[in-house]
């Protein structure tokens, strides 16, 4: 509820930090849910596409979730700067990176699991129409 009207929050209510804090902490309590989902669904294989999109989802989401709470809680982390919102900004620019390599990492954990299901399924159709 809280995108659509993200404008007229902050035109009432201009702390930034406040409302990155708000909306992050819900994208990364997402993200651990479907990482676990995604892990419980995991368990059901027993081969090494499990294994490495397993590894894959938890490094890259734990270099991802890290990032993302050294992004929202800059401002705690830069607390002895002379110019609190400028040394809180060029700390979010600084982790963006570490971030956007975690999350790149997750989402390929993703994609590889799936590029091997559809391997898998592609190959099972083809021996079952030969027998």
């Amino acid at each position: 509820m809280l995108a659509p009207q993200i404008k007229t929050l902050r035109a009432v209510w201009p702390l930034e930090d406040e409302i990155t804090y708000n909306v992050a902490h819900w994208h990364m309590l997402a993200c651990v849910a479907a990482s676990a989902m995604f892990l419980l669904y995991l368990t059901e294989f027993c081969n090494r596409a499990m294994y490495i999109s397993g590894w894959h989802l938890a490094v890259g989401g734990t270099v991802a979730l890290a990032g993302a709470f050294v992004y929202q809680l800059s401002s705690m982390f830069v607390k002895g700067a002379v110019d609190l919102a400028a040394a809180s900004s060029g700390l979010k620019k600084a982790v963006l990176p570490v971030l956007a390599v975690g999350l790149a990492v997750s989402f390929a954990s993703f994609a590889l699991f799936t590029l091997w299901l559809f391997y898998k399924h592609l190959t099972s159709g083809k021996r079952n129409q030969n027998p």
